[in-house]
């Protein structure tokens, strides 16, 4: 009898063990399922009734920087090397994990492209490396290209190759072309027009004006709340010039419960949508938007705050003064038919645009401010 009783709780035990190791491995599926759909959900910076996922572009601030200089400084050589081509193809060697990077893995290939190796010879896995290059085309496409921009004269008298190499000062670091085709030099102080190639995106925040940013993507953020924050915000003084990132067009300006003043521009290709949020109460807004006005980078558009925290219009929250800064794409970025949302990480993002802040001056007699050098987007007549 002893012996029955024995294999009987053998019997049972081990039907728990496979018991609970199916649930385990049910529980790592879900999971790994979850993780690939990108946790969908509501997102709470998008407005009601607006469903949104999320992604993380973990693509350090440091390895962005180093495959941009790459792209520019050989954009005039026999082979161009593309920073998106360049990221892309780490990102599928490392499995998006960047915390494996190396630099003699980007110093090697970008020296066998540039031998004339097809990138094709060098990727491990081909239909990985296309899914990262959509995705980071997606996030980064519109920020890298040719555009016009005015300079001082003296800056570029001599001059007509290397551009600023901080990147914000008369702005993105690339190659410059002056635009006159005759040989008389402007006088001093006199503006000119150059061709860029080069960074031609912005910090969101205009140049000289403090502020404090983490890593706070799927937190909390500073206003505390509860809901999944699909943002990056921005502390600094109230009243700071806000800054738009990219070239493009004025999708939305409103009152939101919890972000406040709100402001919503869709890239000249409408791949991008990128979120400005508790703007400054009373004026938050430059005066010279509207719904359907066409900005571009480096734009002053409106000015931080810290409005929102409920339902009536032009209240300030008991947080400290933030930008809300959100970057959403498409799920399909093949697809120009439809727009599925989804709210990207970019903290990192944000430290690469650091290094191209526009210059801004105030404007006499009003609380408005305005950029000093202005710019043109010269990607914009293919659109």
């Amino acid at each position: 009898m002893q012996k029955i009783h024995l294999s009987k709780t053998v019997l049972i035990i081990s039907v728990q063990v496979i018991l609970l190791l199916v649930l385990l491995i049910a529980l790592w599926l879900q999971e790994r399922q979850s993780a690939k759909a990108m946790s969908r959900q509501t997102a709470p910076d998008s407005g009601p009734e607006t469903s949104a996922a999320w992604i993380s572009c973990s693509i350090p601030s440091g390895v962005m920087e180093q495959a941009f200089r790459l792209d520019i400084n050989s954009c005039q050589a026999p082979v161009h090397l593309s920073w998106i081509d360049l990221l892309a193809c780490l990102g599928s060697e490392y499995g998006g994990d960047f915390s494996r990077f190396q630099q003699k893995d980007l110093d090697s290939l970008a020296k066998a492209l540039s031998a004339g190796a097809a990138m094709d010879e060098l990727v491990s896995d081909p239909v990985s490396f296309s899914q990262y290059k959509e995705t980071y085309q997606a996030v980064l496409g519109g920020l890298v290209g040719y555009f016009r921009q005015e300079m001082d004269a003296p800056e570029i008298t001599g001059s007509s190759s290397s551009g600023s190499s901080d990147g914000n000062a008369q702005g993105n670091s690339g190659n410059d072309t002056p635009d006159s085709s005759g040989s008389d030099i402007p006088a001093p102080l006199e503006k000119v027009w150059v061709t860029k190639y080069g960074l031609k995106a912005f910090s969101p925040i205009a140049m000289d004006f403090p502020y404090t940013d983490s890593d706070d993507f799927d937190t909390k953020g500073l206003c505390g709340r509860n809901e999944r924050h699909l943002g990056h915000d921005m502390a600094g003084q109230e009243g700071t010039p806000v800054i738009a990132v990219e070239s493009g067009t004025v999708e939305s300006m409103s009152w939101n419960r919890e972000n406040g003043w709100q402001l919503g521009i869709r890239s000249l290709d409408s791949g991008r949508y990128y979120l400005y949020a508790h703007l400054r109460k009373n004026y938050p807004y430059q005066s010279n938007l509207d719904i359907g006005s066409r900005v571009t980078a480096g734009d002053v558009i409106g000015y931080l705050g810290r409005t929102g925290g409920g339902e009536e219009e032009n209240t300030d929250q008991a947080v400290s003064p933030h930008l809300h800064f959100g970057l959403q794409i498409r799920e399909n970025a093949g697809n120009s038919g439809s727009f599925d949302g989804i709210w990207v990480d970019c903290s990192q993002l944000i430290r690469f645009l650091s290094m191209n802040q526009s210059r801004v001056e105030k404007i006499e007699g009003t609380m408005e401010w305005s950029r000093i050098y202005h710019q043109e987007d010269l990607d914009a007549g293919a659109l």
